[in-house]
């Protein structure tokens, strides 16, 4: 009742009036581009002048052709919904579409003509002109979707193009990595807190780096003409709708900075204990800790919930993004390793086989003894469950299904819970 009760003059009527409208026109939606507001009509067209007059009627344009910083282009009148002229002695235009874009330049026609209420034609010089829109159209969508690949340019400019089909090479800490754009979520080539380029990958990784080319070649939605545009203008390219979140169940190497890896570590780790060299499949870790203190003591937890400290043979980490970039890893500059679902060894996946078998017992009391022990097992189970799900009859499938719903809540409930065998002995060894 109180906040149906609030009166906006009550809360502003101590404010001063030139902050009151800045609150007022707070921008919102897309009838704002920046801190201006877009000028549409309701049933006419309209032309404001800088001095503040306005001109009400039909806009007679067949195209507006501009001329940007990175050639010529031409924009179809139908997709056009408004206009700004920018700048106080030699003025510059921003062309909105129905979609979002925005394109910048001059346009090759020095005015605008509009058809008044009384029929006259009045061509307006784009110099007198500080903004125009034209009257909503039917159908014209009341939210804009940026689900094409865009071009954001530090100019303001935000711009469809179509995928790019050559790699994107960038320099990381990681090395020199040649991109396909089909792994590329997004690349923000102004950062707000660092210089270097923040590279997001389709799998929810996150990269720094530097994007090696002085400029990017890309083919325009609108028209399917082949710009190139300067490294340097470019504030951010986005090629998927939105950076993906991460899953829990995603291996991650969390690196020290802002980095994040979503991805497995692969082959085979040295490790030297104390009293021996111990070879570990990458598969079967758990975790992977590097020590504060020393660039190569780490503490492994593998499957089976054993732990194991000591120095690894190699100074990098073999890694496999989920995005399908194969990249190594410094281990000076690892914090931590996690992988929620490790592979169990091959005995127990061959256990696991044996019992998924039993699933499609004809007796109703076998099938109830797997799925008991399958949930004994606990969610290291999970993975290897998945992969045989669709080699099963459709009642095993089921059955699988259950099993996994309740491990996920298991882990849910538990995220250290990796124990393989119920009552599972255990030991431990200290340096």
């Amino acid at each position: 009742q109180f906040v149906n009760g609030l009166k906006d003059n009550v809360l502003l009527k101590s404010i001063p009036n030139a902050l009151r409208k800045l609150i007022v026109n707070f921008p919102s939606g897309q009838g704002w581009i920046g801190d201006m507001e877009i000028l549409r009509g309701d049933v006419l067209d309209v032309v404001e002048l800088r001095g503040g007059d306005q001109f009400r009627g039909t806009i007679k344009e067949s195209e507006f052709s501009l001329q940007t910083f990175y050639g010529p282009v031409s924009v179809p009148v139908d997709q056009v919904i408004g206009l700004f002229s920018i700048g106080q002695f030699r003025p510059h235009q921003l062309v909105i579409t129905t979609d979002g874009q925005i394109f910048g330049g001059s346009l090759k026609k020095q005015t605008l003509d509009i058809e008044l209420s009384s029929g006259q034609v009045i061509p307006i010089p784009l110099n007198q002109i500080s903004r125009a829109g034209y009257r909503k159209r039917v159908g014209e969508p009341d939210e804009w979707k940026f689900e094409k690949p865009m071009i954001l340019l530090r100019s303001g400019e935000r711009i469809a193009i179509r995928p790019p089909t050559a790699d994107l090479n960038v320099a990381t800490r990681y090395g020199s990595l040649a991109l396909k754009p089909s792994m590329v979520a997004a690349i923000a080539f102004e950062g707000e807190e660092s210089n270097v380029h923040q590279i997001y990958l389709t799998d929810g990784s996150k990269l720094s780096g530097l994007f090696l080319a002085d400029s990017l070649e890309v083919t325009l939605d609108a028209g399917g003409q082949t710009v190139k545009l300067p490294a340097s203008a470019i504030a951010r390219l986005q090629l998927a709708p939105k950076v993906p979140e991460i899953e829990d169940a995603a291996p991650s190497l969390r690196i020290s900075g802002d980095d994040q890896l979503i991805g497995l570590v692969t082959g085979k780790l040295g490790l030297d204990t104390a009293f021996d060299t111990i070879t570990i499949n990458a598969a079967e870790v758990k975790s992977i800790t590097r020590a504060k203190e020393s660039v190569q003591d780490v503490q492994v937890a593998l499957w089976d919930g054993t732990t194991l400290s000591g120095q690894l043979h190699d100074s990098e980490l073999a890694c496999r993004l989920n995005s399908g970039v194969d990249l190594k890893v410094p281990l000076a500059l690892l914090d931590r390793y996690t992988q929620p679902q490790p592979q169990p060894s091959a005995a127990m996946m061959d256990r696991i086989k044996t019992v998924v078998a039993d699933l499609n017992s004809d007796d109703w009391k076998a099938r109830d003894r797997a799925q008991a022990a399958l949930l004994s097992m606990g969610p290291v189970a999970e993975g290897v469950l998945k992969d045989l799900r669709d080699k099963q009859p459709a009642e095993a499938q089921k059955a699988i299904d259950l099993v996994i719903a309740k491990l996920q809540e298991q882990r849910k409930k538990d995220p250290s819970s990796v124990s393989a065998t119920p009552n599972a002995g255990a030991f431990r060894i200290d340096d």
